[in-house]
């Protein structure tokens, strides 16, 4: 049981349910209705969905984790398939299970809640994942493979959590979820920075590995920037209320201004480390401004 802990990764929940959470918020701001049943399913559709991606990815990178696993040891976190603690059989098949339980439960909110595009939803999600990590595009190896993550985790997520509980498409403000779009591809841009040389050997070609890691630092820095810039403006114009320009805005402000002489690479990891745990802090005080925004005032 302990394999199959390491093989799901927990801790990758977060980055999966967190964009969920605040498109559900958003639907609550349409709705003000609290549906426990509802809420039930979508959960149901996020631990699907997470397990799906995490366990085929491994199953796509089986070969290129190996080979890194071999050569970059100290650069890889443990991975099931190439330890031999769980066969390769056996991820695809939990991998191809998840799968089908995402597009299930999606097609469950569609049939019980008269959500008609909530199995096109769940699909196209994984549709993103499957062009992410699997042949004939692949584009974790041909390159754009962040804005393809940031797409599905920042763009698809919070669509899917909001359709999902309001029932409305149409009136989707998507304008208000551009700072978690930033940070979504902050987060997919800045997961290359430790396995940059892996990367390289592999054929991969990562913003690290085409434009190197200064130059991934800085637009990381311009992205951020950018993300608290709109939470500012957005306050201005009226999108957002006080917790948006708090926690979206100056907090993120400070900790990146804070941790901009922490970047680093590969060749630090524990410096490497403070920065990327900074990264994350920042994006999720930016989630939790917009969960607050549309909690309690709208």
């Amino acid at each position: 049981m302990s394999y199959w802990w390491l093989a799901v990764k927990p801790a990758s929940l977060v980055k999966i349910a967190v964009p969920a959470l605040v498109g559900v918020c958003m639907g609550y701001a349409q709705t003000r209705v609290v549906d426990i049943g509802l809420l039930g399913c979508i959960l149901i559709f996020v631990l699907a969905a997470q397990l799906a991606i995490v366990l085929l990815n491994d199953y796509a990178d089986r070969e290129a984790d190996a080979v890194h696993a071999e050569t970059f040891p100290q650069l890889i976190d443990p991975r099931v398939i190439p330890q031999r603690l769980i066969g390769k059989n056996k991820i695809l098949l939990a991998g191809g299970g998840a799968a089908l339980a995402a597009l299930g439960s999606g097609g469950g909110v569609g049939v019980l809640y008269g959500r008609e595009y909530g199995a096109y939803l769940a699909t196209a999600g994984l549709l993103v994942f499957w062009l992410y990590s699997f042949p004939p595009v692949k584009l974790n190896y041909r390159g754009g493979g962040e804005l393809l993550e940031a797409a599905g985790v920042g763009g698809i997520l919070p669509l899917a959590g909001f359709y999902f509980y309001s029932g409305v498409l149409g009136d989707y403000p998507v304008y208000l979820t551009l700072p978690m779009l930033c940070y979504s591809l902050v987060s997919a841009m800045a997961s290359g920075l430790k396995h940059e040389p892996a990367d390289r050997h592999s054929g991969k070609k990562t913003a690290c590995v085409l434009w190197g890691s200064v130059a991934v630092g800085w637009t990381i820095l311009v992205l951020q920037g950018m993300a608290a810039g709109i939470s500012v403006l957005g306050y201005i114009l009226g999108w957002y209320g006080l917790p948006m320009l708090a926690l979206g805005g100056i907090v993120p402000l400070l900790m990146a201004w804070i941790n901009c002489g922490k970047r680093s690479d590969y060749r630090d990891l524990t410096r490497l480390g403070v920065y990327k745990k900074g990264l994350s802090r920042a994006a999720y005080m930016t989630s939790l401004g917009l969960v607050l925004h549309f909690l309690l005032f709208t």
